[in-house]
């Protein structure tokens, strides 16, 4: 699945998977598994694509990259680099 129904939120997650640039609030939200904060971030189109973003995050990226706040802090500090990304 291409998440080609919101590329905005797509070159987000993807310049945090390649480059460990901070995603922004929503997207750094879903990355978290914060679906509370996710929720209250996201906009209605966000919203209404809630399962498509977290489906592409779930099969587009690095498990190890995602999950947690203390995962994505690692890889915005350099984890990114460790894994060839």
């Amino acid at each position: 699945m291409e998440l080609k129904n919101n590329s905005a939120v797509k070159a987000a997650i993807d310049a945090y998977v390649s480059r460990g640039e901070h995603p922004g609030g929503f997207v750094l939200a879903v990355l978290e598994n914060d679906l509370f904060a996710a929720h209250c971030r996201a906009g209605a189109e966000n919203t209404r694509l809630l399962d498509d973003i977290i489906e592409y995050v779930y099969n587009h990226t690095p498990y190890y990259c995602w999950g947690s706040a203390k995962a994505t802090q690692e890889w915005m500090s350099g984890g990114f680099r460790k894994h060839g990304h």
